[in-house]
């Protein structure tokens, strides 16, 4: 499983699927890759939906979220 985000680019006007890569470790933020191959893979739903609850909570000032969701 992997966590997909499905956004709308406000600098570009444009909708993009980015994808969950990992935490940055300074400053608690996460970090996006486009590429699916790249994504951080979960093996359990337990721990992919901890993920999923903190990232409910990040703002972004260039982009807005549509959704997030688990996919395989």
């Amino acid at each position: 499983m992997k966590i997909e985000f499905r956004l709308f680019d406000k600098t570009t006007s444009s909708f993009k699927i980015v994808y969950f890569k990992e935490w940055e470790i300074d400053k608690r933020q996460p970090l996006f890759t486009s590429d699916p191959k790249k994504a951080k893979k979960y093996w359990h739903n337990r721990l992919a939906e901890e993920d999923v609850n903190l990232l409910k909570r990040a703002e972004s000032r260039t982009a807005v979220t549509l959704s997030i969701k688990l996919v395989s």
